[in-house]
């Protein structure tokens, strides 16, 4: 059987619906766009330094819990560079606090101010054009910031009265990924893979990218969720979601698969009333599925 996330974490973020509703006329959705697009982002001179490396691969390794927007881990940003360069550029919300950026097991030296989002790594020797780099950045703090994506905050955390769960997750699009994870927010440079590793209580479940790989026992009542995906993906796109969950799955069966199928994951809040609420309306997706893989084509990322 072939196995995909469709991660459809189908907990309805209550507060999600509320920005929603806030911004149901376009005039309103033009102006919080247009307000997002005022932040602070990479300037000039900073945009030629991220053309110099091809993204490949990003490797986030964090702790986070359901009620709380701190964030602490490392995350490695693989590239393939392309000029020559003595400056490695990224992406990261300044309130976050950087302890260490390591190239090749060694510590660089770097400058990551309070006033810009912006890193500067300095490798100890010239990277040069047709070779591979893997920088992992070590950081801690709050991520977030109010108002900062399109429709909502890039990285929060709340509470649903309506289904008692508390849940943290992220909303990147279009400029705020770098709010809770270190990257380069261009969006012609997609990464080839994302892996993604979250740390949290034992109570909790991660849902995220890709294939769910595996669940690793830690001491202290913690669990680790591994999540890896091998398709091509925007920066915007890598996405977390941590709760008290309960799994709920389904089965697309497409034309073009008569020996096999997809399986359709859902993470639904752990609630006795929640799933009995939204099981007509989650069991219509494969359906979905299977009509435009019918019509359109098979779901490309059917693996």
């Amino acid at each position: 059987m072939k196995y995909f996330l469709w991660c459809v974490i189908s907990i309805i973020f209550f507060n999600v619906a509320e920005a929603q509703t806030a911004h149901t006329c376009a005039a309103g959705k033009v102006k919080t766009y247009q307000n997002v697009l005022k932040r602070t982002r990479a300037g000039a001179f900073d945009n030629v330094l991220m053309n110099r490396y091809d993204v490949n691969w990003y490797f986030l390794d964090l702790n986070i819990e359901r009620n709380s927007t701190f964030i602490s881990g490392n995350a490695t940003i693989g590239a393939n560079i392309l000029a020559a360069t003595d400056t490695f550029c990224f992406e990261l919300n300044s309130s976050l606090i950087i302890d260490s950026v390591q190239l090749g097991g060694m510590n660089i030296p770097f400058t990551h101010t309070l006033t810009t989002d912006i890193c500067y790594a300095k490798p100890l020797a010239t990277l040069m054009p047709n070779t591979d780099a893997k920088f992992k950045i070590y950081y801690r703090g709050d991520a977030s910031v109010v108002g900062g994506s399109a429709i909502g905050d890039g990285f929060s955390s709340d509470n649903s009265n309506a289904w008692g769960n508390s849940v943290t997750w992220s909303l990147s699009e279009p400029y705020s990924a770098r709010e809770w994870f270190p990257c380069k927010q261009f969006l012609q440079d997609k990464a080839d893979s994302v892996w993604v590793f979250v740390t949290t209580d034992d109570q909790n479940k991660v849902g995220s990218n890709g294939v769910l790989e595996g669940i690793d026992n830690l001491p202290g009542n913690k669990v680790r969720y591994r999540w890896k995906s091998n398709y091509i993906i925007d920066y915007y796109l890598v996405s977390i979601a941590v709760a008290k969950y309960v799994e709920y799955s389904t089965y697309a069966y497409p034309l073009a698969m008569p020996n096999d199928s997809i399986k359709i994951v859902n993470y639904i809040y752990d609630n006795p009333n929640t799933l009995p609420y939204f099981k007509d309306v989650i069991d219509t997706t494969a359906m979905m599925v299977e009509y435009f893989s019918d019509i359109l084509g098979l779901y490309p990322f059917a693996n």
